[in-house]
């Protein structure tokens, strides 16, 4: 038995599931040994066991805000896990609504603590989505993301959405102003009408403003800031505020349209590796330290990762070359 189970692979498990709903310890021996192994283990289990009977963690109320306590104390106890990085912060979301994403798979809704129903998105490395909401604004998810919404969306004071990873958001505008908010693990974000992106991907997430206006708030400090049409902005930890620039606005909402605007002035080439790394799941390996001071210019394709790395080896004459998870940059030998 593998050892280092996750928890949206034990609510796969049937067996798990025979020996959970018997009660433990069980009359399995090897999950009673899996349970003893670990204290994570037995955490484990014990969430499963909730969310199988309906109720959050640790039998708690899960509020319609999910508030960051919540998503401290989730992320807390997967910190034990040996996971990387990125799965872990997919593992976020799982230990929040594990069952919320299994069931979604097959068309049913679920209740959280038998308060809130909630939907689910989300989709895989190099995968977008296009979501209508049920107030006639749209969502284009990006790719390796999540998100997620009440089902009852429109009774609640505020529309909420819960994000983990990119988006482009569409708001529709209501004849009674109603909030719509963005919540990330790390930035929120607050609005009536506007069109903007969101990218937490990223431990530092950047909101980039398309039209309208917007409020973006740290929660960890409380400083906000409003946001003008053009302007992206990223919160800064280490020095506690927000920076703020007015050109790239356009590269940051490209992406929904199936391409990526670097502009005439280019972006950084370490701009366009993080990308890579984000939308498609490779890890980039360049064999020249100078190949990162470049700046890529004009718009790439990304439909297809093939024909991505085609047009920027075509751009920036460099040799891009997929070798089992990683992504090899080299200097063209033409």
């Amino acid at each position: 038995m593998n050892q280092k189970k996750k928890l949206t692979d034990l609510l796969k498990d049937a067996s798990f599931l025979r020996w959970l709903r018997a009660g433990r310890p069980g009359s399995d021996p090897e999950w009673n040994a899996w349970s003893k192994e670990d204290s994570a283990n037995e955490k484990m289990a014990e969430d499963a066991a909730a969310m199988e009977q309906g109720l959050p963690f640790r039998q708690q109320k899960v509020s319609a805000e999910l508030t960051q306590e919540h998503w401290a104390g989730i992320q807390a106890r997967l910190n034990d896990q040996d996971v990387p990085a990125k799965r872990r912060r997919l593992l976020v979301w799982s230990a929040a609504a594990a069952v919320l994403l299994l069931v979604s798979l097959i068309g049913a809704q679920w209740l959280v603590g038998g308060e809130m129903a909630w939907s689910t998105h989300q989709t895989a490395m190099g995968e977008s989505a296009t979501i209508s909401l049920p107030d006639g604004s749209t969502i284009y998810l990006g790719a390796n993301s999540s998100l997620q919404y009440p089902t009852d969306f429109l009774a609640a004071e505020e529309r909420l959405i819960h994000l983990e990873g990119e988006a482009y958001f569409e708001v529709q505008p209501q004849k009674q102003p109603k909030p719509f908010l963005v919540r990330t693990p790390a930035l929120n974000v607050r609005v009536l009408g506007t069109t903007f992106n969101v990218n937490a991907h990223r431990s530092q997430p950047i909101v980039s403003l398309t039209s309208g206006s917007l409020q973006v708030i740290h929660p960890g400090t409380e400083v906000t800031k409003i946001l003008e049409p053009g302007q992206t902005a990223q919160f800064i930890e280490a020095e506690g505020q927000f920076n703020i620039v007015s050109d790239a606005a356009a590269y940051w909402a490209s992406w929904k349209a199936g391409e990526w605007q670097f502009g005439k002035d280019g972006v950084p080439m370490t701009e366009v590796i993080q990308r890579i790394e984000e939308t498609y799941g490779l890890k980039c390996v360049v064999d020249n330290p100078a190949i990162l001071q470049r700046r890529p210019a004009g718009k790439v394709s990304i439909d297809d990762r093939e024909v991505l790395f085609a047009s920027l080896s075509a751009l920036m004459d460099l040799d891009f070359r997929v070798e089992g998870n990683e992504l090899h940059i080299r200097q063209s030998e033409n």
